[in-house]
Order: structure tokens, then C-alpha cells, then sequence
């Protein structure tokens, strides 16, 4: 039987929030990228084809928490507000 799939954990953010891990992966034949939300391996996504994508999926629950932060921050222009609102919105679903 061939195998389809390989994959390696290669790094993890340097902060200490490290959410999710971006791990190498081959899926027949096709080298990407995959995402882990936990030390055993188990994949939020299983392939993505460009590490700027992974990346970007990886981050996300980080920029959501600094997002409802900075909502709750005094000073910031209405404006900024609206944007901060309607990102987590989409992140969210909403």
C-alpha cells in the first residue's frame, strides 16, 4: 500500500502563546503545510499549500485575543473600533 501522507513538526512560535504549531507535510507527492493545535499531533488543517497561509491559520487565535483586547481599550477612535468589531465578527463566525 503506498503511503499518501508524511508529516513533520518543524517549529512553533517563538511567544508565549504558543497556540498552534506549523508542521512540514507531503500529501501525495505534494509538499504544504499543516497546523496542530496540541502536542499529539492532532491537525486543525491538514494541508496547506503556501507557509504564509499556515502561518496566517496558526495566528489567528492570537490575534483574536488581541483583538477583544483591544476593544476594550480607552482612546481608540470610533473608526478603529468598527474594525475591531467586525473582525471578530467574521473570526467568529458572525
Amino acid at each position: 500500500m503506498a503511503k499518501y501522507t508524511e508529516s513533520k513538526i518543524t517549529r512553533t512560535g517563538g511567544h508565549k502563546w504558543d497556540f498552534w504549531k506549523v508542521g512540514e507535510r507531503k500529501t501525495n507527492g505534494v509538499e504544504g503545510f499543516e497546523i496542530h493545535w496540541s502536542d499529539d499531533g492532532e491537525c486543525v488543517t491538514d494541508h496547506v499549500y503556501t507557509e504564509a497561509d499556515a502561518n496566517l491559520i496558526a495566528a489567528a487565535p492570537l490575534m483574536l485575543e488581541t483583538l477583544k483586547h483591544l476593544q476594550d481599550v480607552t482612546g481608540l477612535r470610533f473608526l478603529h473600533r468598527e474594525y475591531i468589531r467586525k473582525a471578530i465578527d467574521v473570526a467568529e463566525g458572525r
